[in-house]
């Protein structure tokens, strides 16, 4: 399918790009909130989870048809 300008009409082609980009948008606050607290245990558990949705979003970006993950989400 393709408009007038030849663009390729495909309304939902880029969903994935979109919940990939919320996955890295919450990363990120993950990361702000790991900066800003005093607990050590509360901080790496942040980073990890940060890194859990990092790996989400590239998975995502990239179709896979499963995410895994080498240890479960914490």
């Amino acid at each position: 399918m393709c408009d007038e300008q030849g663009m390729i009409a495909a309304p939902r082609c880029f969903e994935f790009m979109d919940r990939a980009s919320d996955y890295r948008h919450q990363a990120d606050h993950a990361r702000k909130l790991a900066e800003a607290t005093w607990q050590l245990d509360l901080e790496d558990m942040l980073r990890h989870l940060a890194q859990d949705l990092d790996e989400i979003a590239d998975d995502l970006e990239a179709r896979a048809t499963e995410i895994r993950h080498d240890e479960p989400l914490r």
